[in-house]
């Protein structure tokens, strides 16, 4: 009586050794980031702000779909999703918290708008970021 017992949890053991993992297994929804985005991009162009209140704007998407910004204080890390052509979605903001009084108006502002953001499009050589009000962050390639 033991022998069978013992056979059939030992059975069982192998069994489960050797079933896929379910995990790992499963199809992921989220495709392939577009290789024309995967590069550094210097804000130029953004609401009311000068010129040379955005020399130090970057937005880098080399690695994506994880993504990082920074207006030249702090640092901004966020999960960018290109799921479809010309959509655009940010999820998972995290940023440090420095106190930078000469760029906190422009800092706020680009959080804001870079999470508000829906849609791309690529134009010469620039990344156009727009929400559905029509407001629009103009980056170019640094490369």
């Amino acid at each position: 009586m033991m022998k069978p017992i013992l056979s059939a949890m030992a059975l069982a053991a192998v069994a489960a050794c050797t079933a896929p993992n379910p995990a790992a297994t499963t199809t992921s929804h989220t495709s392939t980031p577009p290789t024309h985005l995967q590069q550094q991009w210097k804000l130029i162009q953004f609401q009311t702000f000068q010129p040379k209140e955005l020399t130090q704007s970057i937005l880098d998407l080399r690695q994506l779909p994880r993504a990082y910004a920074t207006v030249g204080c702090n640092g901004m890390n966020f999960q960018a999703a290109t799921n479809a052509p010309n959509l655009w979605q940010v999820q998972g903001v995290a940023m440090t918290r420095m106190h930078c009084p000469d760029v906190a108006k422009l800092e706020m502002a680009f959080a804001k708008q870079i999470q508000a953001a829906t849609h791309y499009r690529l134009e010469n050589n620039r990344l156009i970021l727009q929400d559905d009000k029509g407001s629009t962050m103009v980056f170019e390639a640094t490369n």
